[in-house]
């Protein structure tokens, strides 16, 4: 019997035992002396990037968001309701997208650049036009037309945004 109560003691000397280690553990863990700065590596400097560098960024970010807006189009669940509008969404945003960043060349190019990129300009609208109602005529009055003339606005507008955003510096 003398073995039995032995165990138990033994069994709550563990317990004990256990228990400092912890905390032995525990005050030596709070004992430790927290990093100082002149301690801790010294970061190395983020280049910061350019005004005209971020700013197309800026403008690149912006685009991929429009194409990420464009997928419903092509999942098919949607009604021609849906698709001629969403389309139209689509297809301003890459206007609104076109002359923001159009508006910045604007004001940063040289004014001779500029002005061969305004007449470059004025002759890709009427190359875009031109397929959209190129495009209307093609399905007359049918259901599809807004949605099929939104698509060529928005692949016409969105490869154009993509070669502005290109002439940012």
């Amino acid at each position: 019997d003398d073995d039995g109560e032995d165990d138990e003691d033994d069994e709550d000397d563990d317990d004990e035992d256990t228990s400092k280690d912890e905390e032995h553990i525990v005050v030596q863990a709070s004992q430790t002396p927290l990093p100082t700065p002149k301690d801790m590596p010294t970061p190395k400097p983020t280049p910061v990037p350019t005004p005209t560098s971020s700013k197309k960024q800026t403008y690149i970010a912006k685009a991929k968001a429009i194409e990420v807006a464009t997928i419903p189009l092509n999942e098919g669940n949607m009604s021609q309701s849906e698709l001629n509008q969403t389309s139209y969404d689509i297809f301003m945003k890459w206007d609104d997208l076109l002359n923001e960043v159009y508006q910045y060349l604007k004001q940063t190019m040289p004014s001779g650049e500029f002005s061969k990129l305004n007449q470059d300009e004025i002759q890709w609208i009427k190359q875009k036009e031109a397929a959209i109602q190129k495009e209307r005529e093609a399905w007359g009055s049918g259901s599809g037309g807004p949605y099929a003339s939104n698509c060529v606005g928005i692949s016409y507008t969105k490869e154009r945004c993509y070669y502005l955003i290109s002439l940012v510096n």
